[in-house]
């Protein structure tokens, strides 16, 4: 299957252009009753931008899984076998903790693929699955190379696709997996608004 495939089955099932976030179990960390919080989405989705308001409003700690997998640089396929152990070693540190946690990143999508964290943990852990489209997803997060950099023109094309094809091949599959499981487990699920930010 091409990425062209994988484009034109996700316009039908419309997940390209959808943009419906829902909260699973969201009243249980607003009440206290629990003390952590997944945001998840695709990359370019605003895990971030969200994970930090919501640990804002929350009165929580903001933790990005990012930081973990290139602090191991997780994105080179050679080097995450040599640090694969370390890597989810620090995630199952900071889910286990006992602080008051929004945790955000592509970790979560990971620890759910490769079973690397208990499933019933990280159905037990109430999330937002941030519903932005793909298509604007890997838009926004095409705008900038890994030094922070503006794109623009034939090089932010080029970004373009290699986020598209890493949203709908790798994040978009997990997530809605991870998404189906957590919803079937249990807990309050609810539209949930995004402010502006």
């Amino acid at each position: 299957m091409t990425i062209l495939d994988d484009i034109n089955s996700l316009i039908q099932e419309a997940y390209v252009f959808s943009d419906k976030t829902i909260s699973v179990g969201l009243d249980e960390f607003e009440s206290g009753e629990k003390d952590k919080l997944f945001v998840v989405g695709l990359s370019g989705g605003g895990k971030t931008t969200l994970g930090l308001y919501l640990a804002k409003k929350y009165n929580a700690k903001y933790v990005d899984t990012d930081d973990i997998h290139i602090k191991f640089d997780h994105y080179k396929e050679k080097e995450y076998k040599k640090h694969k152990e370390k890597v989810w070693e620090e995630f199952n540190r900071i889910v286990n903790s006992n602080e008051r946690l929004v945790i955000g990143g592509v970790g979560i999508g990971f620890a759910w693929e490769n079973n690397e964290v208990p499933e019933n943990q990280l159905l037990d852990i109430p999330v937002i699955f941030l519903g932005k489209s793909i298509l604007k997803s890997s838009w926004d997060a095409s705008g900038r190379d890994n030094k922070g950099r503006s794109l623009k023109g034939k090089n932010r094309l080029r970004q373009f696709y290699v986020f598209m094809k890493w949203n709908i091949q790798r994040f978009h599959k997990r997530t809605e997996e991870y998404k189906k499981a957590k919803i079937k487990n249990g807990g309050n699920v609810e539209e949930f608004k995004v402010p502006k930010l």
